[in-house]
């Protein structure tokens, strides 16, 4: 009886550790309950995006909203830098009814080039990439249209996240 309650009790912490991220899909609205007010003091997106910025302890995390709906997120630790044992629980927030899967990359030796680790969700809603080598790794979440933006807007809002 007393391992189906210590069971029992580490599948309830397990939840409420996973369901305290905001995820992709979310609406703003559940990102500022979670972590507090948009800290985002400027960085543009073009219409119909809208970026938000929030923090939680030493993550941060950049929201794509769309509509006032989370599209994506790009997720740093700037202080202490994000790790491959950081990112199975970031994803563990946003796997839904779903699993994900790790996708097959061609890597390369050149320790100039980025490493890059890809994920996608089985029903397809979600797709993930985590680059480990870049001056502050970070871990992009979102819908194929959302996280490709992200993608492309790396380089430009890496100075907004690392902040």
């Amino acid at each position: 009886m007393k391992t189906g309650s210590v069971v029992l009790a580490l599948i309830f912490i397990w939840i409420s550790l996973v369901t305290a991220w905001a995820r992709v899909f979310d609406t703003e609205a559940e990102y500022i309950r979670l972590y507090g007010a948009n800290a985002n003091k400027g960085v543009p997106a073009p219409p119909p995006y809208k970026f938000a910025i929030y923090r939680k302890k030493n993550l941060r995390i950049l929201a794509l909203f769309e509509n006032q709906v989370s599209q994506g997120e790009v997720l740093s630790k700037p202080n202490t830098r994000l790790t491959d044992k950081d990112v199975p629980s970031i994803l563990a927030a946003n796997q839904g009814g779903s699993v994900w899967k790790k996708e097959q990359v061609e890597t390369t030796k050149d320790p100039k080039a980025l490493q890059i680790s890809t994920w996608s969700r089985a029903d397809g809603k979600l797709f993930a990439a985590y680059v480990s080598n870049s001056p502050i790794p970070f871990l992009v979440i979102g819908t194929r249209r959302g996280g490709e933006f992200l993608m492309r807007e790396q380089n430009r809002l890496a100075t907004y996240v690392k902040d």
